[in-house]
């Protein structure tokens, strides 16, 4: 079969790049790599570098480059009989049950009960499942269609992908150690279970949000014909990105803070 060849084929070779590219290039560099897979991890070989004006400035400036113009045009207006208003479907049931669950959870997140002590680590995912059903309710008020609804097989597949997805940010942190999590000492298997319920609503979440933004009507109004831009020799220009990058994983490790000896 080969369309699900080619179809395993992409994130096979990003997974080899993502997990070997970073431990090759700090074995080359002579680095002891078992260092690295520490399970937990804990942050202490790097040394951050101090604030920076110039590199808070060239941030700013390159983030603003690009939303300037989209903050632009998201406000000018748009004639209304151009654009009438669709109708509105009524919000689902389960939109109403998952405010509700948005907001008891809410309240425990930020609040310190005694009698929930035991229970206060464990709020972050009752806050984005909520928040899942929610956006999911906006976008079927919207259309009469969502994420959820629609495409119930893929919408329950992003759950364990995204948690696969986020741990390798968590992987690739072990090399810059750019965050830490604060907190009491937890057992390897308490860290993973800790960490991969939240890790498992982010898709979700975002590609839910994605869909009711793409289904909103003044979205539509004002970039429906936005700038448009066609790059050249995109397959050349996608080798030397995948280069670059293969360059970068390498070199993440042995060029990016201290190191353990």
């Amino acid at each position: 079969m080969p369309g699900l060849k080619n179809f395993l084929l992409k994130p096979i070779i990003l997974a080899v790049m993502l997990l070997g590219l970073p431990l090759t290039g700090v074995l080359l560099a002579g680095y002891p790599v078992l260092h690295y897979l520490e399970f937990p991890p804990r942050t202490h070989f790097v040394q951050h570098a101090a604030f920076s004006w110039i590199a808070f400035a060239a941030y700013s400036l390159a983030i603003l480059s690009v939303a300037v113009p989209i903050v632009i045009k998201g406000m000018r207006p748009t004639p209304v009989h151009e654009h009438p208003s669709p109708e509105l479907y009524p919000l689902p049931w389960w939109g109403w049950l998952g405010l509700l669950l948005c907001l008891v959870s809410w309240i425990l997140a930020w609040s310190r009960f005694s009698w929930f002590a035991r229970f206060q680590p464990h709020t972050f995912s009752p806050l984005w499942f909520s928040f899942i059903l929610v956006i999911n309710s906006l976008c079927y008020r919207q259309t009469g269609r969502c994420l959820m609804l629609d495409r119930p097989g893929y919408f329950l597949l992003l759950f364990p992908t995204s948690a696969a997805f986020w741990w390798f940010f968590e992987y690739l942190n072990r090399f810059v150690q750019n965050w830490h999590y604060t907190g009491p000492e937890l057992s390897s298997q308490q860290y993973f279970w800790y960490a991969t319920l939240p890790f498992s609503t982010v898709l979700p979440a975002v590609l839910s949000t994605r869909q009711w933004l793409l289904s909103a009507g003044w979205i539509k109004q004002r970039f429906s014909n936005f700038i448009e831009f066609t790059i050249p020799c995109p397959r050349m220009l996608a080798g030397i990105i995948l280069v670059i990058s293969a360059g970068g994983l390498a070199g993440v490790g042995p060029f990016c803070g201290c190191h353990p000896c």
